[in-house]
C-alpha cells in the first residue's frame, strides 16, 4: 500500500485492523490461525501531523461566501468554525446548555479523542452566538 502511494494513516489503520483480526481469531480459536500473529513484525509507518491555515485569500472568499448565503444558520456555523478553530461536528452538535457565557467557553462533552474538552469563545464568537440565541440560554 505504501508502494501504491497511500497516506500513512491508512496503512496504518490497516495493519492495526489486521492485528486485531489475527488476535480474535486466535483468541477465540479459529481452525488453521497460525499461532504467531503474521501482522506482528509489520513497523507502523511515522504519523505525520499537518497543520493548515487558510491564507489571507481564501479566508477573504469564504467570509464573502458567509456574507452572501441565505442559510444564515448554516453560514454563521462556518463562521464560528472560523472564529474558534473547533472541528465541524463540535460546532453543528453543540447545544445551547453547553456555553458557559460567564467563562466564555463551549463545552464539548466528547470530542475527536473521545475526552471532553473546551474551546475558548472570542468576543466575535459571543457576539456571533448572543445574534442567534434562542432567549433564557444566552444568559
Amino acid at each position: 500500500m505504501r508502494v501504491k502511494g497511500y497516506a500513512a494513516g491508512t496503512t496504518n489503520r490497516i495493519v492495526i485492523l489486521l492485528r486485531y483480526i489475527f488476535n480474535l481469531a486466535r483468541k477465540w480459536k479459529i481452525t488453521g490461525v497460525a499461532v504467531d500473529n503474521p501482522t506482528a513484525p509489520l513497523q507502523l509507518a511515522p504519523d505525520i501531523h499537518r497543520e493548515r491555515f487558510l491564507s489571507a485569500e481564501e479566508t477573504r472568499r469564504v467570509l464573502l461566501s458567509v456574507a452572501e448565503d441565505e442559510n444564515r444558520v448554516a453560514a454563521d456555523a462556518v463562521l464560528l468554525l472560523l472564529l474558534t478553530g473547533a472541528r465541524r461536528n463540535e460546532i453543528t452538535h453543540a447545544e445551547w446548555k453547553q456555553i458557559d457565557w460567564r467563562k466564555r467557553t463551549l463545552l464539548v462533552p466528547r470530542s475527536k479523542s473521545g475526552k471532553p474538552r473546551k474551546i475558548t469563545l472570542s468576543g466575535q464568537a459571543i457576539t456571533l452566538l448572543k445574534g442567534s440565541c434562542p432567549g433564557t440560554w444566552c444568559n
